[in-house]
């Protein structure tokens, strides 16, 4: 009975590595697949935002193989923008969840660096400020506290990409912790 649970061990290990490895390479042919050739990946936009999504938010899935899904839906909105618009708020849901795990720095990393790409390439910048009150606080909290400094450059990088925001209208849309921080 040992012997069992340790292959199955082994087989979830497996399983999990090739999920990671398999994760990574879509992002390197999402990414690679850019430009003049981003024909290869637009009609598969949809299918492959599904998937992504389901495992990326999948309670089970390793946080590795979770940031290179999210990576990967951050390519995706690079190569096909305006086939992902209408899951925009789906990705920023899972971005939102990955950006408040404590657990995980690559988590918070491929978030910031999603959140980015999909503000950027589908038109919403500033949105996520009005739509997500504490997203300014917690961006701000990773510029104070964080200590990777990796993900304190991607913070400053998409803070720039999501635009600038008026403090006081901010700060009257509810979001009165956040404002502090900007001096409001």
């Amino acid at each position: 009975m040992a012997r069992d649970d340790t292959n199955q061990s082994r087989l979830i290990g497996l399983c999990s590595k090739q999920k990671e490895e398999s994760a990574k390479l879509l992002c390197l042919l999402i990414e690679a697949s850019s430009g003049a050739s981003s024909t290869l990946i637009k009609p598969y936009a949809g299918p492959l935002l599904s998937v992504l999504l389901r495992t990326a938010s999948a309670k089970d899935t390793n946080p590795a193989v979770a940031s290179y899904c999210l990576a990967c839906l951050g390519e995706l909105a690079r190569v096909g923008g305006e086939e992902i618009s209408p899951s925009v708020d789906k990705i920023m849901a899972l971005i939102m969840e990955m950006l408040a795990d404590q657990t995980s720095s690559l988590k918070r990393d491929a978030a910031l660096k999603t959140l980015g790409q999909v503000a950027s390439n589908t038109g919403a910048v500033i949105e996520p400020y009005q739509k997500y009150p504490h997203l300014l606080g917690m961006l701000m909290r990773f510029l104070k506290t964080e200590k990777s400094q990796n993900i304190r450059r991607e913070t400053i990088r998409t803070m720039g990409m999501l635009g600038a925001l008026d403090p006081y209208r901010h700060k009257v849309s509810g979001s009165s912790a956040s404002c502090q921080y900007l001096g409001g």
